[in-house]
C-alpha cells in the first residue's frame, strides 16, 4: 500500500465516520438491525460524540479517523455479524452503551463515552 493510498484511505474513513456520526442524533439509542446493525429511538443519559466535539474538537476529529469510530460499520465486522446467532456478544464491544437485556445500544462505534462513561451534568466542572 503506497503512502498516498494510505492517506486517501484514512481520509475516506474519517469523512465516512464524520458523516455517519452526524446522522446519529445525540441521545438516540441505537437498536440492532440485520442490515446495518443500527436503528434509532430515545435515551436521555448518553450524549454521543457530537456533544463531546463541541468542547473537544481536536479529540473528536482524531477519534473520527480511527477503527474505534468504525467499529460498528466496518465491512468485515458487518459480514461476520450476519453469521452470528447472538449479536449482542459483538455489540457489547463494537458499540457504546450496549444493554444486553434490551439488545439496544446508545451509539454505533466505540465512542468517547465507552471509556469516559455517559455525559454528566457536572462536566466540565468535574473530569470524566
Amino acid at each position: 500500500l503506497s503512502p498516498w493510498m494510505a492517506i486517501l484511505l484514512t481520509a475516506l474513513i474519517g469523512m465516512a465516520t464524520i458523516l455517519l456520526t452526524a446522522l446519529f442524533q445525540p441521545g438516540a439509542v441505537v437498536v440492532a438491525d440485520s442490515s446495518l446493525g443500527v436503528a434509532g429511538s430515545a435515551n436521555g443519559t448518553f450524549q454521543g460524540p457530537q456533544h463531546c466535539a463541541e468542547c473537544h474538537p481536536s479529540e473528536f476529529y482524531s477519534w473520527a479517523g480511527t477503527t474505534h469510530a468504525q467499529a460498528s460499520f466496518d465491512p468485515i465486522f458487518q459480514s461476520y455479524l450476519q453469521g452470528v446467532e447472538n449479536q449482542g456478544e459483538c455489540y457489547a464491544c463494537h458499540t457504546t452503551g450496549y444493554d444486553a437485556q434490551t439488545g439496544q445500544f446508545v451509539t454505533a462505534g466505540v465512542t468517547c463515552e465507552s471509556c469516559h462513561g455517559p455525559y454528566r451534568a457536572d462536566h466540565p466542572g468535574q473530569s470524566m
